[in-house]
């Protein structure tokens, strides 16, 4: 299951930004600003549930001349996620589909052929965010469907100061034919509780999963310059 809950750092952390719409879900100042991404932040987080450890990468690149943000998911054995934005909505989105057995194979990335991202009001007045994100190579497939809300407006604490925040309720299904959860089925749904600070982005997130009997819990412990 080390597959699943990578790719769901990018599900909530950026898929709530698709400003060809008029409305957004999550509004700009609740990730962290571009201005200050400089030449490359590195975030980590810890599960604290295991001790483990992740690192998002966030840096600017420039793709056939078009100025893009790359977003990269990996730990201490691999890559696992890796999206290519512009002005935050993804257009890329890759996946390692050997992320359980270390590094990469020689088929390297796994591209996404399809990405859909919208936001509608439902009947009682609530902002939705519903995206798709299907991957196809030869015989096997995987498909993500979420459907994002805004919870509530907060005040959270991270890193000893306190933070204007909004609190988001994601619910995932995940259809594959070659990821299973742990009790063998190929089709799952998993929730995700996802706090977010005033220019920081995403502090904190709990992983429900009906096969647990404690949710998963990641918390961001340092931001940091990116390696080289």
């Amino acid at each position: 299951m080390k597959a699943s809950l990578t790719f769901l750092l990018i599900i909530t952390i950026y898929s709530c930004n698709n400003k060809s719409l008029r409305q957004q879900l999550i509004p700009d100042e609740y990730y962290f600003p571009d201005s200050k991404i400089e030449l490359g932040k590195t975030f980590v987080y810890l599960y604290v549930n295991s001790g483990d450890t992740t690192y998002l990468d966030l840096f600017h690149s420039k793709i056939n001349e078009k100025a893009v943000l790359i977003q990269c998911i990996y730990d201490k054995n691999s890559v696992s996620d890796s999206v290519i934005l512009i002005n935050k909505r993804p257009v890329d989105y890759y996946i390692n589909p050997h992320v359980n057995e270390g590094l990469w194979k020689n088929e390297g990335l796994w591209k996404a052929d399809k990405l859909i991202d919208t936001v509608f009001e439902d009947k009682k007045g609530i902002l939705n965010e519903v995206s798709e994100f299907h991957w196809k190579k030869d015989s096997r497939y995987m498909l993500v469907k979420s459907k994002s809300q805004v919870v509530k407006d907060t005040v959270l604490q991270w890193n000893g100061k306190p933070y204007t925040s909004l609190i988001t309720h994601t619910s995932i299904e995940t259809n594959s034919n070659f990821l299973r959860a742990p009790d063998g089925n190929y089709n799952f749904k998993i929730e995700v509780i996802n706090y977010l600070c005033k220019h920081i982005g995403s502090v904190k997130r709990l992983l429900i999963f009906s096969w647990n009997a404690k949710p998963i819990i990641s918390e961001l412990i340092d931001i940091r310059n990116k390696k080289s």
